[in-house]
């Protein structure tokens, strides 16, 4: 079994929160984007919240990630 590299999976993780936003925004029609919130934990780790609201089709959409160590 080969090591877990945290950094190479958190960067997928993040990278796919991108991919989502985008899909969603590309479905919905809308150009108004998400709201995004990052966030730092003081014990380690952090994250991204983001929220699309009263777009075209969505009334509401949230993509959060979050990263805790601890």
């Amino acid at each position: 079994m080969s090591a877990v590299e945290p950094e190479r999976v958190r960067n997928y993780l993040v990278d796919l929160q991108d991919r989502i936003c985008d899909g969603l925004a590309t479905a919905d029609g809308t150009s108004a984007g998400f709201h995004e919130d990052c966030w730092q934990r003081e014990a380690g780790g952090g994250g991204h919240s983001r929220v699309l609201k009263h777009a075209r089709v969505l009334e509401q959409a949230g993509v959060n990630f979050s990263h805790v160590v601890g």
